[in-house]
C-alpha cells in the first residue's frame, strides 16, 4: 500500500476502512492527496477489488481550510461535516458532543422503553 501514496500523504488500514491524510499547506498537497487516490483507484482495478464510493468521505480537520475537490473513478467525494468511523462521531474540531448527545439519546430511548413494561413506578412499600 505504500506504492500508492504520494508525497506527504499517509495511510491507515483497519480491517476494510483505508484512510488517506495528509496537512494541506498548498496546492501541491492537495495534488497529492488526488494523485494517491488515483493511485488506489488503479491498485484496486489490478486486484479486482470494488470500492463503495457513497462510503467515502472527505473530512476537513482545523478550522481553516482550502476547499479542494477530490474524485475517485471519475465521481466526486463529498465532503462531510461529522463522520462516524469506528462507531465514534468525528467532527472538524474533533469535538465529541454529537457522539455523546447520540449515546444519551439512544440510552432514553431504551430506558423508556423498558419503562413501558411496567405498571407502576411506585415501590409496593
Amino acid at each position: 500500500m505504500t506504492s500508492v501514496c504520494s508525497g506527504e500523504v499517509s495511510h491507515q488500514l483497519f480491517a476494510d476502512d483505508l484512510k488517506l491524510y495528509s496537512s494541506i499547506v498548498s496546492d501541491s498537497n492537495a495534488a497529492s492527496i488526488q494523485a494517491s487516490l488515483d493511485g488506489l483507484q488503479q491498485w484496486c482495478a489490478i486486484w479486482q477489488l470494488d470500492v463503495n464510493v457513497a462510503k467515502c468521505y472527505i473530512l476537513h480537520l482545523g478550522k481553516t481550510f482550502s476547499p479542494h475537490t477530490y474524485f475517485f473513478a471519475g465521481s466526486a467525494i463529498p465532503v462531510a461535516n461529522t463522520v462516524v468511523d469506528l462507531g465514534v462521531t468525528v467532527d472538524p474540531l474533533l469535538n465529541f458532543d454529537a457522539h455523546i448527545n447520540s449515546k444519551i439519546s439512544k440510552a432514553r430511548s431504551r430506558v423508556g422503553a423498558l419503562f413501558k413494561g411496567f405498571c407502576t413506578r411506585s415501590l409496593p412499600f
